[in-house]
């Protein structure tokens, strides 16, 4: 269990396109950097006001987001950030297109001071409007370490989450003094302590984004899924990374891939004899990681950042007639989980320095394990 937990926080993402720095006003301090991929889609956009930081980049890309990072004017009035602020979200929805993003699903962030202007954007009733972009284009908002809130305006704001580390007691109390603001205008808004550092925030960011697009089904509209001759036909488990679809071939043990509506799947990576199949895929962190059954039952994972690794057995076997596991890695915890669909259903689940242990054995099958806002 160790070396899973190595993998997932020395793994190296893969390698994303160059960052273009645009111009969003007239003076020299207004530019905004956009990551993109690719231009060919219209993806779910991330305004992260302030530095995003390393890890909340790689999560960002990873799960199909276009990120555009705002620095905003150090030390000027409050109405001068906001302004700032609201500029450049402005430009953002008019240019944004041309780098495969979508301007009418814009998410907002912002950290430390960068927090407070970014969520007065997502409650000024007029700031928005008055520069030509529409308020319910913005989908949901995250904020991490910020004060003093700008108060409610009695209207509905996006569904916002408000990030504070676990030990500042002062965060906490205005993050909790805001939601409660935000909830009395109709308005959704969780708070939570930030747990496993920079990861951790970032893991809980992006998990809220995704909540907030599920329905649209960001990460694959963009991809067909029409058979084809070199489709496998027993396709066990699918995860979309870096627009990019990945499937585990549950008849060999090989990952297939798909770049593009028009392209082929190809093979990616064969893990050899030694397997029989992929079992599951899940994304954790920076990578994805397949789940491999051995010819004699037995489990082990393998982890891609650069290339895929070499597979490490797992301290578990699945249970007489399971068929179909699931695996669940959670690097912002520390954990993995892995459930076997058989007769009842049975979660068990792998922690660093600990044994396995069954935690749910139900009567009905587990057919899948999904992580959301800290809880699986």
């Amino acid at each position: 269990m160790a070396a899973l937990l190595k993998a997932l926080l020395f793994s190296n993402s893969a390698a994303a396109a160059a960052p273009v720095e645009l111009r969003y006003g007239d003076t020299p301090a207004e530019v905004l950097t956009i990551h993109a991929d690719d231009a060919r889609g219209a993806l779910p956009v991330v305004v992260h006001y302030g530095s995003p930081g390393r890890a909340l980049i790689d999560l960002l890309a990873l799960r199909g987001y276009v990120l555009v990072v705002v620095p905003l004017p150090e030390n000027p009035s409050t109405t001068h950030r906001a302004a700032a602020a609201a500029d450049a979200l402005a430009f953002v929805a008019r240019r944004i297109a041309s780098h495969g993003g979508d301007p009418d699903r814009l998410h907002l962030a912002g950290t430390g001071a960068a927090a407070a202007t970014a969520a007065r954007l997502g409650a000024d009733v007029e700031m928005l409007p008055g520069r030509r972009v529409r308020r319910d284009a913005v989908d949901a908002i995250a904020l991490r370490g910020g004060r003093a809130y700008a108060p409610a305006v009695g209207q509905e704001t996006p569904p916002t989450l408000l990030l504070h580390a676990s030990d500042d007691a002062l965060a906490r109390r205005d993050a909790e003094r805001y939601a409660a603001r935000l909830r009395e205008s109709g308005g959704s808004a969780e708070v939570a302590a930030i747990a496993g550092g920079a990861r951790g925030e970032g893991a809980a960011i992006v998990a809220w984004f995704d909540a907030a697009s599920i329905a649209r089904v960001g990460r694959f509209e963009q991809l067909a899924f029409e058979p084809a001759a070199d489709v496998p036909t027993g396709l066990a488990t699918l995860v979309a990374a870096r627009r990019h679809l990945l499937a585990g071939d549950g008849a060999a043990p090989r990952v297939v891939r798909k770049d593009a509506p028009a392209a082929p799947w190809r093979v990616e990576h064969d893990f050899g004899e030694r397997y029989a199949s992929i079992a599951a895929l899940a994304v954790a962190d920076a990578s994805v990681c397949a789940l491999l059954r051995g010819a004699d039952a037995a489990l082990a994972y393998s982890c891609r950042g650069r290339r895929w690794s070499k597979p490490a057995a797992l301290p578990l076997a699945a249970p007489a007639g399971a068929r179909n596991p699931a695996l669940l890695v959670t690097e912002a915890s520390g954990r993995a989980a892995v459930s076997f669909v058989s007769s009842g259903g049975r979660i068990v689940r792998v922690e660093s320095g600990a044994a396995a242990r069954i935690e749910l054995d139900g009567d009905a099958p587990v057919l899948a394990l999904a992580w959301v806002d800290g809880h699986a």
